[in-house]
């Protein structure tokens, strides 16, 4: 019980657990008390509790749900931990080829420009043409990143887009075992 009422809790709904005991007090079973909130309990959990009811293995049932509700926050946490430094590396590596693109390149155009264009590598002028790209478009660019990235957050705040993003995670090689696992 502590798991469930743990959880209600830390999502910042605790009037939710006042409902619940007035639900109970009330008449209802735990497993339909607990129904009335799916964005707070999973179906699992209900059902769980339901088949717990039903067998008198209420007990077992909350000690099997906490362990599980303890194994996925350990992973969680184990994840998170494990990709704070490749996130911090990839956004550095990422803002530093930004920046020398946008503007440490420019400075270095006016001596290019003295080689004329077939004395640069093909790789120069690929260069020296994104740094001229992002110079007129970067804002653009930051502006279309950003709302394709809020359009993709309200997307997958969607039913739909929920399972899409699931069945995503399920096919991306590295991901996979870790999301399935749990």
């Amino acid at each position: 019980l502590n798991c469930l009422v743990g959880r209600a809790a830390d999502t910042g709904r605790g009037p939710i657990l006042a409902a619940l005991r007035d639900a109970i007090i009330g008449g209802a079973s735990f497993s339909d008390a607990l129904a009335q909130y799916p964005r707070v309990f999973s179906p699992i959990y209900v059902n769980m509790i339901r088949a717990g009811e039903a067998s008198g293995a209420i007990p077992e049932v909350l000690k099997r749900l906490l362990q599980h509700f303890e194994r996925i926050q350990s992973l969680r946490q184990r994840m998170t931990t494990a990709m704070v430094y490749p996130v911090i590396v990839l956004v550095m590596g990422v803002g530093v080829a930004i920046f020398a693109i946008a503007f440490i390149l420019p400075k270095f155009k006016s001596i290019f420009d003295q080689m004329g264009p077939k004395g640069l590598p093909a790789m120069t002028r690929l260069l020296l043409g994104m740094s001229g790209w992002m110079t007129r478009y970067g804002l653009f660019l930051l502006a279309g990143t950003a709302l394709l990235a809020f359009l993709l957050h309200r997307y997958i705040a969607t039913p739909a887009g929920r399972r899409g993003w699931d069945r995503l995670k399920l096919r991306t090689p590295l991901i996979r075992g870790i999301v399935a696992s749990s």
